[in-house]
């Protein structure tokens, strides 16, 4: 896939252990306003994760004197692909935890139900068209400007859906801040190509989300499939979108603050 920048092959276990830890460790406290109506603050914004991220940051809240501190996060499909929450500072990012809802005073569901209206109006933010390379009929759309709505799109599918003119829509985070989306079963070379380019995507980045392609079908994600490397060559993707997905983890209940591992 053009136009995204990979890294080299070499070193990248410990590179994505360290990029990890960099990203965990840019943690400021953001306080409450006394006073004032609880609200989710503006620079909070949706990340595509791992399904693991979570446990990661439990095992890191723990080292880094924050004990109990969780990850909420909100499942897209069970079990690859979160989307959990960042705030912006500045020029500092980090994860929102159980701890901000509590200063915030508010439940994580509400913080999710902002996130989703802001991210159907900033769905399209940061996103621009690329060629797929030894295609030059054929393109993909690439999020990666660090406006931080690059995962918008999995919280409020329907107006990049529109956009691109599919149904299905495809969508895939192969990196944290790198989502692309493509109109699915259209062309099944497009679709191949495209899950053997995020499967290399997830292979070199410091911070792979899932190697998987995700459809939004009917009002719901599902797993359409991921290519796999054989040899020396890749597998064309073995699909498997027939049903929704189970979603009866996306929010949790009213007030939850505990990410469902």
């Amino acid at each position: 896939m053009a136009d995204v920048r990979l890294r080299p092959k070499g070193r990248v276990a410990r590179r994505r252990a360290a990029s990890w830890g960099v990203l965990l460790a840019a943690w400021l406290p953001v306080g409450a306003h006394a006073g004032r109506p609880a609200t989710v603050p503006d620079g909070v914004r949706p990340v595509a994760a791992p399904w693991d991220a979570p446990e990661r940051y439990a095992r890191w809240a723990e080292a880094h004197g924050r004990p109990g501190a969780t990850l909420p996060c909100v499942t897209i499909v069970a079990p690859l692909l979160r989307v959990c929450a960042q705030v912006r500072q500045g020029r500092q990012q980090r994860w929102v935890d159980s701890r901000d809802l509590d200063t915030w005073g508010l439940p994580w569901t509400e913080v999710v139900a902002a996130l989703r209206e802001r991210a159907a109006a900033h769905a399209r933010d940061g996103g621009r068209y690329v060629t797929i390379a030894g295609m030059e009929d054929a393109r993909y759309w690439l999020a990666a400007d660090g406006t931080g709505w690059e995962a918008a799109a999995f919280l409020a599918p329907e107006p990049l859906a529109r956009h691109l003119g599919a149904a299905p829509l495809f969508v895939a985070a192969p990196n944290v801040g790198v989502t692309v989306a493509w109109a699915g079963r259209q062309r099944a070379d497009v679709d191949v190509a495209m899950a053997v380019g995020v499967a290399e995507m997830v292979e070199q980045q410091a911070l792979p989300v899932a190697a998987d392609v995700l459809a939004w079908v009917d009002g719901a994600w599902v797993r359409w499939g991921r290519a796999v490397r054989r040899g020396g060559g890749w597998s064309a993707p073995e699909t498997q979108d027939a049903a929704p997905a189970d979603r009866s983890g996306v929010d949790g209940a009213e007030g939850d603050r505990t990410p469902d591992l």
